[in-house]
């Protein structure tokens, strides 16, 4: 009876660790974020940092569905609106991309339409980095940075809750 199991039992155990990396060890990020923003300074074609007033403090609220969507508010901003973007979601390659397609209840129509949420190790936060806020119209309407000028860096950091 022994001889029996043996062969039986090998095919179990051969299945079980055949399933257990079929399982994504991916926690899942569905649910409410917080964000905080931490923002360097621009700098000028000196290399010195612009002095910038300081930020506002702003409530960033992000919520991620399992039906691949996701909503966030934006509270505490100088105008003291409370402002929404909705969208969509994938996840891919440890990161999550957000598609953005209404703000504020309307159409979103404004650049850029994707935002790139790189989720750590651990999948306790999501970061992402926004570079070249701070841009001037030029002669023809275009807007760019002027000449010389290093852009701030703004680092948008989500944490569950």
């Amino acid at each position: 009876m022994n001889a029996m199991l043996r062969p039986i039992t090998a095919s179990l155990l051969i299945f079980a660790t055949i399933c257990s990396f079929a399982q994504s060890p991916t926690p899942t990020f569905l649910g409410k974020w917080t964000g905080r923003m931490k923002v360097t300074p621009a700098k000028g074609p000196d290399g010195k940092a612009i002095p910038m007033p300081p930020a506002p403090s702003i409530g960033y609220f992000l919520t991620l569905t399992a039906a691949g969507t996701f909503h966030t508010d934006i509270k505490g901003t100088p105008d003291k609106k409370v402002h929404t973007s909705d969208g969509t979601w994938k996840l891919a390659n440890g990161k999550i991309t957000l598609f953005f397609v209404k703000r504020d209840g309307k159409p979103d129509k404004s650049e850029p339409r994707t935002r790139v949420l790189t989720i750590s190790k651990d999948g306790k936060t999501l970061k992402t980095i926004m570079e070249g806020q701070m841009q001037v119209k030029g002669p023809k309407g275009e807007t760019k940075l002027p000449p010389g000028f290093t852009p701030p860096k703004v680092v948008l950091t989500f944490t569950r809750g």
